[in-house]
């Protein structure tokens, strides 16, 4: 961290009163720390609602999240061209995720490939309201250049209950951290639809 001048420091909802002391941990090391307020809590992010970081991105060398684990981290660091450290306050450590985006991109890269010459292709929707125009747009996108179209439905979405199907590619119109967390656990090439 030491070649960082400028922080943008952001935090999961179970951390935010920690924030305060971190950021004024840094400022006495001389680092210029920056805040965005744009949820409930000064800083705070959620897995789908990454605005307090990405709003200081042009303002910041990187950026420090302070979570448990590498959830809300990961999700920035895919999210951001700025560098993501990850501040886990159960485990006691600090890590660099430069090393993991760069994995994940390589892997959502060869599916994307695979999703070309896929002829059975399932598309993973959530019951949400308003969430299925999309996919069905999808859908009829790709029969259009022949391929079979499945709509897969379902509450919770894992590798386990995908395995058993005859797919070559799928794409992901939910959540799309579904399309990156366990991304190695999947067999099927999964696409998020916003990487199309």
């Amino acid at each position: 961290m030491e070649k960082y001048e400028r922080i943008g420091l952001v935090t999961s909802v179970q951390f935010v009163k920690v924030l305060e002391k971190v950021k004024a941990y840094l400022e006495k090391r001389g680092k210029k720390v920056l805040v965005s307020e744009n949820l409930s809590y000064p800083g705070q992010i959620l897995g789908c609602k990454l605005e307090a970081a990405t709003a200081l991105e042009s303002e910041v060398d990187c950026f420090l999240c302070i979570s448990a684990g590498k959830f809300y981290s990961l999700g920035l660091a895919l999210q951001t061209e700025r560098p993501v450290l990850s501040l886990d306050l159960e485990k006691g450590y600090i890590e660099e995720l430069e090393k993991m985006k760069d994995k994940i991109r390589k892997i959502e890269a060869w599916n994307k490939s695979q999703l070309e010459n896929a002829k059975r292709v399932g598309i993973l929707i959530s019951w949400k309201i308003g969430q299925l125009k999309l996919p069905l747009e999808l859908k009829r996108k790709l029969e259009r250049v022949g391929k079979v179209v499945y709509l897969l439905a379902m509450d919770e979405i894992s590798p386990q209950k995908l395995e058993g199907l005859k797919l070559d590619a799928l794409i992901n119109c939910a959540c799309p951290r579904i399309g990156t967390d366990d991304l190695e656990m999947y067999k099927i090439p999964l696409i998020n639809v916003n990487n199309l």
